[in-house]
């Protein structure tokens, strides 16, 4: 049963919750705030993030300078100013399409990576390990788009598809999140990095 078990999570690297790539058209990286305001309004507070868009620019035209977030906002390192409408686009319907369609979240917020090496293979991999399902919307086209929590799912949860690549194959069990709300997420990540020092 263990191993039919096992048979049902992917754990080859067609998993990108193990062999995680940054992609300009499906990935974001949040740069401000830092990782502990972040989870503390999003998972802690149940409170959802504006994403500050970058002004679209006319062809020739250099990039204006941002203007100070606001402190329901986070900013983001976008690849291309007129791209962010693109992704943040594709990212919000493909993730409603997927939870309308299947009842799956695909959408995250994650928090922390772990990189490391396989046995027989010398190049680094990068993987999540807080997720945080989310959704993207926003009322008008004219509106920012917001994060948020859906209110029926875990607020965060350790990558599964992680946790039994390790166990399975190395012996390895990543701890379990603790009870406590006031832990942050560095210090899950902490716990972590003493875990798989050797």
């Amino acid at each position: 049963i263990d191993d039919w078990k096992l048979r049902l999570i992917d754990l080859t690297k067609r998993n990108k919750a193990i062999y995680f790539q940054l992609t300009k058209t499906s990935h974001l990286r949040i740069t401000s705030p830092d990782m502990e305001t972040t989870y503390g309004r999003l998972v802690s507070r149940g409170r959802s993030w504006e994403i500050q868009q970058p002004p679209q620019i006319k062809f020739g035209e250099a990039q204006p300078a941002l203007r100070a977030p606001k402190n329901s906002e986070i900013t983001l390192s976008w690849p291309d100013a007129n791209q962010s409408e693109k992704v943040l686009k594709n990212l919000s319907r493909r993730s409603q399409s997927e939870y309308t369609e299947r009842g799956v979240r695909v959408l995250y917020v994650t928090f922390g990576q772990l990189r490391w090496t396989e046995k027989d293979n010398p190049q680094e991999i990068t993987s999540p390990l807080l997720l945080s399902p989310d959704e993207l919307t926003r009322d008008s086209a004219r509106e920012s788009y917001q994060i948020k929590i859906p209110p029926v799912e875990d607020v965060v949860l350790i990558n599964p598809a992680l946790g039994l690549k390790l166990k399975y194959e190395y012996g390895l069990e990543l701890p379990p999140l603790p009870e406590d709300e006031e832990q942050t997420p560095s210090s899950y990540l902490a716990m972590v990095q003493t875990l798989v020092e050797e």
